[in-house]
């Protein structure tokens, strides 16, 4: 008996040496984060306006338009931090979907809001690293992650509208 556990924790011991931390956690370290990524630089460019109900500005930036499969499978992925900050991604779904965002990869939590086919904010959301996937509760067309707080900080609301060139 004596002699399994000694085993047993050999091989645990082993198995933590080669294991990458980040953090305490017993999980992989993300890879190292890039300034660009194939997808992002394949990504146009637009201007983004978002208004209130009532049609006065809330915010104007400029995004990533998201458009094609690949676009969209990669996302914020491998970005750096500050990377994430300058490039809110949106994402342009052909037809209304119900799609599964998910946070392998990224290297800072996320906000997203969830847009109707008319462009309406229907929803928004915090996604933090970790493996869950967040999704809209009812099909959407479009997609805007940005970083973490920043939907608050621009004092975006479900309902708002968005338009973009």
């Amino acid at each position: 008996m004596a002699t399994r556990c000694v085993i047993g924790f050999i091989l645990a011991g082993v198995l933590l040496a080669f294991w990458p931390f980040s953090g305490s956690a017993l999980s992989p370290a993300p890879e190292a984060c890039r300034e660009e990524t194939p997808a992002l630089v394949s990504m146009a460019r637009a201007e983004l306006r978002i208004r209130d109900s009532e049609g006065r500005g809330r915010w104007t930036t400029s995004v990533r338009l998201a458009e094609t499969t690949e676009q969209r499978a990669a996302g914020m992925q491998h970005l750096c931090p500050e990377v994430v900050r300058r490039n809110p991604i949106l994402f342009v779904f052909p037809r209304a979907v119900r799609p599964q965002f998910h946070m392998s990869n990224v290297h800072v939590p996320l906000d997203i809001l969830f847009l109707d086919q008319d462009r309406r904010v229907v929803e928004i959301a915090h996604m933090p690293l970790g493996p869950q996937l967040v999704g809209p509760s009812e099909p959407i067309r479009y997609a805007l992650e940005m970083a973490e707080g920043e939907a608050e900080a621009r004092g975006l609301r479900v309902g708002d509208r968005a338009s973009w060139n």
